[in-house]
């Protein structure tokens, strides 16, 4: 603390290794570690911080191999044999693949994005630190047609460049997206496929 006061500013790489590969969770780690100085009156309540914010975007995605992969083995008309073996008894988990995140490096997968990329929630981590859309359900426009296996999860962060005031909307920001052959994104699988039909492009 110089003179008394607080810093005004954090500058930090929202990555930890442990959480490597899972960039909404460092986001979030970064989010209560300003949170947590914040209170602490470590740095200024109002303090600006580099990235000032990070946007969870998602993408709606249509992923044959994905979707083959996780999944039960077998039919119940074969008794879920495969090369002879029975998986009847290991089948009762894979229907719980929805339940849970696959982070993959996606620039190696054949996969057919059938949205344009949405926002589903903002961390900011300047003033109050609020979590805007936490909890609201986000939709975005079918453009393809095809069958849709689920979601493709990556962070932007923002970087606020020239000047202007904190909250300010229009306030220039630099993005660093996380959705490059740099990273991995998280796919969320849904429980069942959704066919999109011609008639259905267009809508959310």
């Amino acid at each position: 603390i110089v003179g008394g006061s607080p810093p005004a500013i954090v500058v930090a790489e929202p990555y930890y290794e442990i959480l490597e590969g899972w960039h909404l969770q460092e986001a979030l780690n970064y989010y209560y570690a300003v949170k947590a100085l914040k209170e602490r009156r470590i740095i200024s309540k109002t303090a600006l911080s580099v990235p000032a914010y990070a946007a969870v975007m998602g993408c709606a995605i249509q992923f044959d191999t994905f979707a083959n992969a996780y999944k039960a083995c077998g039919d119940e008309h074969e008794s879920a044999r495969v090369r002879g073996f029975c998986h009847k008894t290991v089948n009762q988990y894979a229907d719980r693949y929805h339940t849970f995140d696959a982070s993959l490096p996606m620039w190696q997968y054949d996969y057919k994005p059938m949205t344009e990329p949405f926002e589903l929630a903002r961390i900011c981590y300047e003033g109050s630190c609020p979590i805007e859309n936490n909890g609201v359900s986000s939709s975005a426009p079918f453009k393809v047609a095809g069958t849709c296996h689920g979601l493709m999860c990556w962070i932007e962060y923002g970087l606020r460049v020239g000047k202007g005031k904190i909250g300010v909307e229009n306030y220039d920001f630099k993005l660093l997206s996380t959705n490059t052959r740099s990273y991995r994104q998280v796919v969320r699988k849904l429980k069942e496929p959704t066919i999109i039909a011609d008639d259905d492009v267009g809508n959310a």
